[in-house]
């Protein structure tokens, strides 16, 4: 989550916090756009994307993709 910044487009298919078992459609068809990051507390950042927010442990990854 360190390097994650605005405007990343990232793939969450089978991330364990939105997709641990690989059944979202959305996740599996669409990459998500970082909109924002948002230090929640000390151990969690919420990261609003184009289609939903999630709030993610800050230790959490995340696969980044290039455009």
């Amino acid at each position: 989550m360190k390097d994650l910044k605005p405007d990343n487009s990232v793939d969450l298919e089978g991330n364990p916090i939105t997709c641990p078992e690989h059944s979202s459609t959305l996740l599996a068809n669409e990459r998500q756009i970082v909109a924002d990051l948002e230090i929640a507390t000390p151990v969690c950042t919420v990261v609003p994307f184009n289609d939903f927010s999630c709030g993610f442990p800050r230790d959490c990854l995340v696969k980044v993709r290039k455009a």
